[in-house]
């Protein structure tokens, strides 16, 4: 009875509250990054491949917020007098909610190692292959604000004898992270995917009103850090790797190590979120609207999740303080809430 009664419920305001959350993260996330989006990218298209990215971060929050909703619903129907009275109804609740969590965990397992690292990596390269379209097309004697942050003017371009674009007399003006500003006078330039090979030129850098000037023969550049964000260059991250790549070099490098068991603790958040949900609205929960108390418990957990999961990601090269994290902060969330819960109701 509880089961068929719970069960659904939990469903269908995970079901809407994922459809809401993921929208807005990926709506969000595409706006932030517009700025640095090559011109005349898809933007459904980058929306769609970042999708089942930002589903990684939402089907948790979804599963605590539904769960927190159903559990809110029960004070101002006044059914959790039931859960109070009775323990054998706390306990089949219990049941209703790890069977949710279970139910959640079975498409959120291939989603976190393999969907959505691939998904995410194909709207990377969508961008890079943008990126060189783009430069093919760049009429000369102009300049060309790219980016806010990257500045191209050529004089005339052609084709090298290898099939390569070369651009000729070429200026560049940009920015990296540190606010350090460059300005490059070249003879040419070559593209090759989304390098680029600066020839015979000089460079003027200037940072903290301390300038700087050097001649060259050659360079290069890579444009990904200009459109990709902090996603720099085209080496293949680990955070982009599935299930397979992360275990044929985890053992080899400490970076896909950390990586790997981040992946496991995400999927332990994601099994630990709904009794996070549970048992907190079953300390504070009272008879009137829990909406404010849903979303506010179950965000603090969700950003606390987040913070150490990066956080670790920051820690790889310390293993054991990188594992300690990842598995003792839910834990440590899970112990806090269960004491909260325990003191409430028992």
């Amino acid at each position: 009875m509880v089961f068929r009664y719970f069960i659904p419920r939990f469903l269908a305001y995970f079901l809407l509250f994922f459809v809401c959350l993921t929208l807005i993260f990926t709506v969000s996330d595409t706006l932030v990054r517009v700025t640095a989006l090559p011109i005349g990218v898809s933007l459904p298209r980058f929306f769609l491949y970042m999708m089942p990215f930002m589903s990684v971060y939402t089907v948790p929050l979804a599963a605590a917020l539904g769960v927190g909703m159903v559990i809110g619903t029960c004070y101002l129907e006044h059914e959790a007098l039931l859960f109070r009275f009775l323990s054998s109804a706390r306990k089949r609740m219990h049941y209703a909610v790890g069977l949710f969590a279970l139910m959640l965990a079975v498409v959120y397992t291939p989603l976190v190692w393999h969907f959505a690292p691939e998904s995410y990596w194909r709207a990377k390269n969508f961008l890079m292959a943008r990126v060189a379209d783009q430069f093919s097309h760049l009429p000369p004697q102009l300049f060309h604000s790219l980016t806010p942050s990257f500045t191209f003017y050529h004089q005339k371009k052609e084709k090298s004898a290898d099939g390569a674009l070369v651009f000729r007399n070429v200026i560049l003006d940009f920015s990296d992270e540190d606010k350090e500003s460059y300005l490059i006078i070249a003879r040419e330039c070559e593209i090759i995917g989304t390098m680029l090979f600066i020839r015979n030129g000089t460079v003027h850098s200037e940072q903290q009103q301390t300038r700087y000037r050097g001649v060259f023969m050659q360079t290069e550049l890579d444009l990904a850090r200009f459109f990709a964000q902090s996603d720099t260059g085209t080496t293949k991250q680990y955070k982009f790797f599935t299930r397979d790549e992360l275990l044929q070099t985890k053992k080899t490098k400490p970076l896909a190590f950390v990586e790997y068991h981040k992946r496991w603790a995400q999927v332990l958040w994601l099994l630990i979120f709904p009794f996070l949900a549970l048992w907190g609205m079953l300390a504070f929960g009272k008879k009137k609207s829990n909406l404010a108390l849903c979303l506010g418990y179950s965000g603090a957990f969700f950003l606390g999740s987040y913070i150490t999961l990066n956080t670790a990601s920051v820690l790889a090269h310390s293993s054991f303080f990188a594992l300690l994290l990842l598995y003792g902060s839910s834990s440590l969330a899970a112990l806090m809430s269960y004491r909260w819960y325990k003191q409430r109701w028992m």
